[in-house]
């Protein structure tokens, strides 16, 4: 991704960027955020232009740093992107042993004597992390809090994440080459980064079964615990927001008592939210049995429910849509084949096959901030469950290859949405 820009013409880039933010919010009285406590700056909450401009900052900052840095630097940051040790930060719960009200009053003598832990590798642990801006020196000898440090021990659900990212995602992902090397083709749910590590920690044997990610979280209470947490706040963003299916789609066209079946609805959030707007349609939220049995009871618009695993047979014959929702980024392309093909003998003429799921820009499609994180995301699903965010021509092979009766109509970006609607026909 080479660069053309001079320095100052980057410099001039966030000048006009930081004016436009910056402005935006002292006519709103919005505090200027602080690295150091205070207030934070929730950008999902801003205006789109203003959105934008923050994502511009974010962007050239990042090609200005790593200009004046060169290569060698860019490599070696590369090569230990982990250059702080979260883990023990984490598991010692050292964000909440850090008084919050007086930030200057605990030492790290007296931390070490808390935790247990050495004080010479405590002030290793916690010297690495002030340098990325979690926590805080004040005075020599001392530890305080660092505005993201505050959040980490104040927000729960931020706490959770953390462990999400670092004791799970982010050692799954350090695996990936180890699992590869054993399982190259990386087309099973039991062969992924996740699965080969965690039936090794459980001291199974090469060629004994191995359970999936899935099976991982159902299993072990705190990992599926900080997964649901994750979940809940994606779920939060505009960015995935149910009304982008609601209005993304034309369900009005759809005729007077068509049947609607979403597959993996998990408890009909999805459903119930386009029937409140369309409720000549018919629904059905599917799921796996201990999903379904906990759904609530819904009789004020027409939608139903039914133990069912969209890798199994279809047996709602003749719906006129049948429906996906963040589903196949998370299955190997076999995968996605098979659960297409479980859907045929239950497809009539013109039946439409819908499904919402994330589509991986090209190669400097976004910006740099944003692509970084979809290819670390996209790094995660490889690693939990031997899948990935694909592009567009991948969903259209997918549907090739399950079969050449299925007519691709479009791939379709809507504003605002992580998420994009992608729809083929049955022909029969």
């Amino acid at each position: 991704m080479a660069t053309t820009k001079t320095f100052e013409e980057l410099a001039a880039s966030i000048s006009k960027n930081a004016a436009i933010a910056g402005g935006y919010l002292r006519q709103h009285d919005i505090p200027t955020p602080s690295l150091t406590g205070g207030s934070a700056l929730d950008t999902s909450a801003l205006p789109a232009h203003i959105q934008a401009a923050c994502l511009s900052l974010q962007d050239v900052s990042l090609e200005l740093h790593e200009l004046v840095q060169g290569p060698r630097a860019i490599l070696m940051d590369f090569s230990t992107n982990a250059k702080a040790d979260a883990a023990t930060v984490f598991q010692f719960g050292l964000p909440q042993k850090i008084l919050l009200d007086d930030a200057e009053d605990i030492t790290y003598a007296e931390l070490a004597q808390q935790t247990g832990l050495a004080q010479s590798a405590l002030g290793t642990i916690l010297r690495a992390a002030i340098v990325y801006r979690v926590f805080r020196d004040p005075i020599q000898g001392r530890i305080a809090h660092s505005a993201a440090s505050r959040l980490w021990a104040t927000d729960p659900a931020i706490h959770d994440l953390m462990g999400l990212n670092i004791l799970d995602n982010g050692i799954h992902v350090g695996f990936i080459s180890q699992a590869l090397e054993r399982h190259p083709k990386a087309d099973e749910p039991t062969d992924s980064a996740a699965a080969v590590l965690h039936a090794a920690l459980n001291g199974k044997q090469p060629h004994e079964q191995r359970s999936t990610c899935f099976e991982i979280l159902e299993r072990e209470s705190a990992r599926s615990g900080r997964a649901r947490t994750a979940m809940n706040m994606m779920d939060k963003r505009d960015g995935v927001s149910l009304r982008h299916l609601v209005n993304g789609y034309d369900w009005a066209s759809l005729p007077k008592d068509s049947l609607v079946v979403d597959l993996g609805g998990g408890h009909g959030d999805a459903v119930v939210a386009v029937a409140s707007k369309f409720p000549h349609l018919k629904f059905m939220a599917q799921d796996l049995p201990q999903t379904i049995s906990t759904a609530p009871k819904i009789t004020h618009l027409p939608v139903e429910f039914l133990a069912h695993s969209f890798l199994d047979p279809q047996p709602i014959k003749g719906a006129k849509v049948y429906f996906f929702r963040w589903v196949f980024h998370n299955w190997p392309d076999k995968y996605c084949i098979r659960i297409l093909q479980t859907l045929i003998p239950a497809l009539e003429k013109g039946s439409r096959v819908l499904l919402m799921d994330s589509v991986m820009p090209s190669v400097g499609g976004v910006p740099l901030a944003r692509e970084r994180e979809k290819r670390y995301m996209d790094l995660v699903m490889l690693a939990n469950f031997d899948a990935r965010d694909r592009p567009a021509e991948a969903y259209e092979g997918i549907f090739a290859k399950a079969d050449n009766r299925f007519q691709v109509l479009g791939i379709k970006s809507i504003e605002c949405s992580e998420l994009c609607l992608m729809e083929a026909e049955w022909a029969g």
